[in-house]
């Protein structure tokens, strides 16, 4: 009987770590940003768009029609602040670096450390950010 109880138990919390290896392995390379209001990413840039479309539908009690006929003017708003985002990102990178230099003069060095430590972390993560938001950002519609 004691046999039996322990294979029952081996084999649940066999499948138990499997299902944990399967969950980490497969998870998504990139997590999605913290949702904060309506016109958060919650599934990625692409759904972004979509977020908008029923999130106006939704407020402005919008009828089929005028949720068809209001997608590709959300969308092209979308993937046109989408583009502004990533080219504006090198610009608010050369202003953070400057306001890093002038900060260094006020820190010791440990603190100096710390802020550099600081700004290799958000630049690693703004770099993640940018790559997935290329990969997964619709294109800009034809003029």
């Amino acid at each position: 009987m004691n046999t039996k109880y322990s294979l029952i138990i081996g084999m649940v919390l066999g499948s138990l770590v499997a299902a944990g290896v399967f969950v980490v392995a497969f998870r998504p390379p990139f997590p999605p940003p913290p949702h904060h209001g309506p016109f958060s990413m919650p599934h990625g840039p692409r759904m972004m768009g979509r977020a908008i479309i029923d999130h106006l539908a939704d407020k402005l009690d919008l009828t089929a029609e005028q949720k068809q006929k209001a997608e590709p003017i959300v969308k092209e708003m979308h993937a046109k602040m989408m583009a502004l985002r990533l080219a504006q990102s090198d610009q608010a990178d050369i202003i953070r670096e400057e306001a890093n230099r002038q900060l260094k003069p006020l820190l010791d060095e440990a603190q100096r450390q710390k802020l550099a430590e600081m700004s290799a972390r958000f630049k690693k993560m703004r770099e993640q950010e940018e790559e997935f938001m290329k990969e997964n950002r619709e294109p800009l519609p034809p003029q």
